[in-house]
């Protein structure tokens, strides 16, 4: 792979507090996945071993209901984290991550990023940061679509 696989950080606003050298104290931690057309990154209740972020296509991201159907929790685009809830609390996937396209994501390891958080921490702050950003995003848009169906 590219020396420079996180480079497509670069093209989103929320990345902006990376610098050059952050993403190079990142690169060596992050593994690039393909994946084709539907295939599963990770299922509710398995166990968290990485935290994901999307550099092409599209993961849908989905929890089984009372009824036993889908209900679609939200759809990671490029840019996008996944995995960051089960991350952020050390629990078992709280939804399921499936491909709706080919799909290439860079893939965090959780040991890595812990060991991030005593070697860099400065570093494993800006990047927990973003992903508090996003999960606090999909939990206010998860808000609205619960009260828009009352």
């Amino acid at each position: 792979m590219s020396p420079d696989k996180l480079g497509f950080l670069k093209g989103y606003p929320i990345y902006a507090d990376f610098t050059d050298q952050d993403l190079a104290i990142l690169e060596p931690l992050a593994e690039m996945k393909s994946f084709g057309d539907v295939e599963f990154l990770f299922r509710e209740n398995d166990p968290t071993d990485a935290v994901y972020i999307v550099r092409t296509g599209a993961v849908k991201i989905f929890a089984k209901g009372p009824d036993g159907q889908d209900l679609t929790v939200g759809l990671a685009e490029a840019g996008h984290p996944l995995g960051e809830a089960a991350f952020v609390d050390g629990g078992p996937r709280t939804a399921s991550a499936r491909t709706t396209t080919r799909t290439t994501i860079a893939s965090f390891p959780v040991t890595s990023l812990k060991d991030l958080e005593g070697q860099h921490p400065e570093v494993a702050v800006k990047l927990v940061k973003i992903l508090l950003t996003f999960l606090s995003e999909r939990l206010r848009e998860t808000t609205k679509r619960l009260f828009a169906v009352r």
